[in-house]
């Protein structure tokens, strides 16, 4: 008898102990899944954010391509951060800008010729998406003949990033491309 009852307590301690490991297992579980589905949620916000800003970047090149930029899809903080060689400050604000474009739509026809792919931008810190936006194209760029002077046009490769605030306006813009190089052979 006293065999059996060592037997009966062996095996039901192993099947305390196996649900007892069930139960830790399924608890932990529970909490990876909420956290995991917590990252899920925010990855789901944030590319719905991404997608937003994408549309934001489209009007902004739209509106550059047609010489009807909508200025209401930038903060009243922005600022374009200057790239230029030799350039004479560091950074251009709203007002700036906002002249920059009209003397550039005034002598210049931009076309987009290469349909830009617009890529999620990361925290450097972190390498996380961050909402920002980036991208690579081409542009042409056509000079108005006159009576001195003939039309001239010239293609540059850009890479631009659009930065965001918390209302989805642009907040801080970067282009790099041979600008010096291009304005040069325009205005030869």
């Amino acid at each position: 008898m006293l065999q059996i009852n060592t037997n009966t307590n062996s095996v039901m301690k192993k099947i305390i102990y196996a649900f007892c490991a069930i139960g830790f297992l399924t608890v932990s579980c529970q909490n990876g899944s909420s956290d995991h589905d917590a990252h899920a949620h925010a990855a789901m916000i944030l590319e719905s954010k991404f997608q937003e800003n994408c549309e934001t970047v489209r009007s902004y090149i739209e509106g550059l391509q047609s010489e009807n930029v909508d200025y209401s899809l930038f903060a009243d903080d922005f600022y374009r951060i200057n790239t230029a060689f030799r350039a004479k400050q560091d950074t251009i604000t709203l007002t700036e800008f906002i002249d920059s474009r009209v003397n550039f739509a005034a002598a210049y026809d931009a076309e987009l010729i290469i349909e830009p792919v617009l890529l999620p931008g990361v925290l450097a810190e972190t390498g996380e998406p961050n909402g920002s936006v980036r991208y690579y194209s081409q542009w042409r760029l056509t000079t108005e003949a006159s009576d001195e002077k003939p039309s001239k046009e010239a293609v540059i490769k850009l890479y631009e990033s659009f930065d965001f605030n918390e209302e989805g306006k642009i907040s801080i813009n970067m282009v790099y491309g041979d600008f010096t190089a291009m304005f040069q052979h325009l205005n030869d």
